[in-house]
């Protein structure tokens, strides 16, 4: 539900960070239909290639795949070999790890200043 996915992100200190949630049951279908995933990239009017998704279920890398994000798998619930196999690029236990912040979100964000 979107109060839980509102509360981990405050909790984690990225609410600031998002511009919009993807809610399965506010989608027209759910997880693992590309349709959570699509949908958002459409309200934000954002390519695919320029976003990432972050799933610990193979549901939502599915989704994710489908939607044509790259995903990065938390192993939170799944181990990691089964998060690569179904499609993540870069596994990684919680946001904490700098793998996560000196690689793909280095990307996304671009050179300082741009």
């Amino acid at each position: 539900p979107r109060e839980n996915a509102e509360f981990m992100l405050r909790a984690l200190g990225l609410a600031d960070a998002c511009d919009a949630l993807g809610i399965g049951e506010e989608a027209a279908a759910a997880k693992p239909d590309p349709a959570p995933y699509a949908e958002v990239l459409d309200r934000l009017g954002v390519a695919p290639d320029a976003a990432l998704a972050f799933e610990d279920s193979v549901s939502g890398i599915v989704s994710a795949r489908g939607a044509g994000l790259r995903v990065v798998g938390l192993t939170t619930t799944r181990p990691e070999a089964t998060l690569r196999e179904n499609g993540a690029f870069l596994t990684v236990p919680d946001f904490r790890d700098e793998r996560l912040w000196d690689g793909p979100l280095k990307e996304l964000r671009g050179p300082p200043g741009s």
